[in-house]
């Protein structure tokens, strides 16, 4: 039979079931809609959530600091990190590398100024001196950590959490202009040492202005504030901490392999040390991420199992109807492969079309959330990319999944009519 015979066999086979096909289009649209919906958003976590966490807690690396007890109302901290731990921890067996951070043990405050953007303002910071290596995938090409030259200015990166505060927080209350991630780059302003802007804290040691330059931002959660060479940090120190020991804010410890974390354990509980483990704090997000996983997947079960049995209703009764029709058919002379391909018309018919209309619900969901949250989504360092975003892979997926979701529940109910002899299906009325 050549093509144009399919296609008329076809066309008067779907005009005879036009509601039925109806039928059909809305319970597989709704079902590749809601499919379409979760596999975006589960390919977000997966993909972006998933490895950003990663990112942030390294598996092989354990965070030693000191360790604090609450009495009352106040939280007391137990002994301070000292050189001679630190040197400890670096000849422990399994360990790779060891990374000083290192606090300010003197008030810092910061004035910037942006004059191109007529923004400035000076404010107390933190401040913390961290080796270059724990820092070095955060640092701008081309910027020294430290700086070779003592007169250059002192390179600093910059938390990406205070940028979020900043366009989310000052920027949307004073109405002054949001910054992104490079307009920060490069930005020249001044430390001022020993001296606070809120007037806590006080040195004896006459303060004295470092000009500073941004070298870059970092999300690492545990360098919160503003960061800079631990070289820079020590010469500081010795300057407003005249006579006293070094001590460290905590120490960034890379280990050979996840497996050698108990000897750093077991050292810490012995210089009376708080030990965390990133893995664990890894395994404990990403066991939220799987919860959210799984109640996106449960609630597209739901759905898609109440659809699916609406499919499967229209289906049973769109060819039961044509039994008859196609045992004329088959007596005059249409194979069993034949009858098949009908039914596979009737799903690819089906299909097709509900796969655009839940491609174009879900562009149209994906472009209102994105239009409505952009403005806190893109402003929010914690989430890499756009969560809301649609791309041909969650279309070609949603075109997959429909096909199917119409294909399987023909293929099954039509393989009986295939099997009956076409006297018995001539014999039959259609319900």
């Amino acid at each position: 039979m050549r093509i144009s015979g399919w296609l008329w066999l076809l066309r008067k086979d779907l005009f005879s079931q036009r509601a039925r096909l109806a039928i059909l289009i809305l319970c597989i649209t709704l079902s590749g809609f809601l499919f379409g919906l979760t596999f975006s958003a589960v390919a977000y976590l997966r993909t972006e959530i998933r490895p950003r966490l990663r990112e942030l807690f390294p598996e092989r690396r354990v965070v030693v600091r000191p360790a604090s007890s609450d009495i009352m109302m106040f939280k007391v901290d137990g002994p301070k990190i000292s050189d001679k731990a630190y040197e400890e921890f670096k000849k422990l067996d399994g360990v790779a590398a060891v990374y000083a951070q290192m606090p300010a043990g003197f008030p810092v405050s910061a004035d910037f100024e942006m004059n191109s953007l007529n923004v400035g303002f000076t404010t107390d910071i933190i401040m913390f001196g961290v080796d270059r290596e724990l820092v070095a995938k955060d640092v701008a090409p081309g910027i020294d950590f430290p700086a070779k030259k003592a007169s250059d200015p002192v390179p600093a990166l910059i938390t990406e959490y205070f940028l979020d505060a900043y366009n989310l927080g000052l920027a949307e209350s004073a109405n002054m202009p949001k910054l992104s991630k490079t307009a920060l780059l490069g930005v020249g302003f001044d430390l001022i040492l020993g001296e606070s802007q809120t007037g806590l804290g006080s040195t004896s040691v006459p303060s004295q202005t470092k000009r500073a330059r941004v070298a870059g931002l970092t999300a690492n959660p545990l360098l919160f504030g503003v960061i800079i060479p631990i070289e820079n940090m020590r010469e500081y120190n010795k300057t407003y901490r005249a006579g006293k020991d070094a001590t460290y804010a905590a120490l960034h410890i890379d280990l050979a392999s996840p497996e050698d974390a108990d000897a750093v354990k077991a050292k810490a509980a012995e210089l009376k040390l708080r030990f965390e483990a990133q893995k664990e704090v890894l395994d404990r997000y990403l066991r939220i991420v799987g919860t959210i996983e799984q109640c996106l997947l449960g609630a597209f079960v739901l759905v898609f199992a109440l659809a699916a049995v609406g499919v499967f209703t229209t289906f049973a009764a769109a060819l039961q109807e044509r039994r008859p029709a196609w045992g004329l058919h088959r007596a005059t002379g249409l194979s069993r492969f034949g009858v098949m391909l009908l039914a596979c018309g009737h799903a690819v018919a089906a299909a097709i079309p509900s796969a655009l209309l839940a491609t174009a619900g879900c562009v149209a969901v994906s472009l209102l959330l994105t239009n409505f949250f952009s403005r806190y989504t893109e402003q929010l360092s914690i989430l890499p990319g756009n969560p809301f975003h649609f791309g041909w892979e969650t279309a070609l997926a949603i075109l997959v999944f429909s096909l199917i979701f119409s294909l399987l529940p023909a293929l099954i109910l039509t393989t009986p009519i295939c099997r009956a002899r076409p006297v018995k299906l001539l014999s039959e009325r259609s319900l």
